[in-house]
């Protein structure tokens, strides 16, 4: 089955385990942020040699400026996992020892601000990178 695929797309760290089984062109896509989300829908239309990415990427920049802007009064911050610290990062939020800490839901940390991970598929991705950005919003501003 695998090898009728043109293309294999991956979560990030998942692709060592996936060579044990498959050799043909794997991407990893990470879709934690909307950075990563635009970064793997580009490499996905490259590697396809089609594709329209032009409205999406504008739709990601516009949506990156508006939850930068609502971040411009937010509270420094703590990740306690690498999820927390790449949203921080997209967002320009600063990361300080003494900020409120933040976690995913998936490590099970005590933390201020819980980040939902694993939402309903039948959601758009767009729209579950917005509900992480708005929880992690919501507790910092």
């Amino acid at each position: 089955m695998l090898r009728n695929l043109k293309i294999l797309v991956a979560a990030p760290g998942y692709a060592e385990q996936i060579r044990t089984y498959y050799s043909g062109e794997l991407i990893e896509a990470g879709v934690r942020t909307f950075s990563q989300l635009k970064e793997s829908a580009e490499k996905i239309c490259r590697a396809c040699g089609h594709g329209k990415i032009e409205e999406l990427a504008a739709e990601i920049d516009g949506l990156i400026k508006e939850y930068r802007e609502r971040a411009g009064n937010a509270k420094a911050i703590k990740p306690l996992t690498p999820m927390i610290e790449d949203m921080a990062k997209d967002l320009r939020i600063p990361v300080q020892d003494e900020g409120v800490t933040a976690s995913s839901d998936y490590a099970n940390h005590p933390a201020s601000i819980i980040v939902p991970t694993h939402q309903s598929y039948e959601i758009d991705i767009l729209e579950r990178v917005k509900q992480r950005y708005d929880t992690l919003l919501g507790g910092l501003v």
